[in-house]
């Protein structure tokens, strides 16, 4: 399994934490014991934490391919994919 697919994965993963919180105001009117509220808020925390932990690795892991293509954009103001995968590449 190639790393950038495991980066869409986590992605896919954050996304998904990001809907269940835009979605939790609208739950409000579920009616559930105070001990579920609970677990449900701390494990919603969890999963925020470990996408987070996950999120600033993976940035810090990449940071010279990063500062690269923003090298490139500022350069250029634009990047294709071939431009991109060229950076990327570098990195291999």
């Amino acid at each position: 399994m190639n790393r950038l697919y495991n980066h869409r994965r986590w992605i896919m993963v954050i996304l998904l934490v990001v809907l269940i919180l835009a979605a939790l105001p609208h739950l409000r009117g579920l009616t559930v014991s105070e001990d579920t509220d609970v677990e449900l808020h701390r494990e919603v925390l969890s999963i925020i934490e470990a996408c987070h932990k996950k999120v600033t690795g993976l940035l810090e892991e990449n940071k010279a391919v990063l500062q690269k293509i923003s090298e490139h954009l500022i350069f250029k103001e634009t990047i294709n994919g071939e431009e991109f995968m060229g950076i990327l590449g570098e990195r291999v």
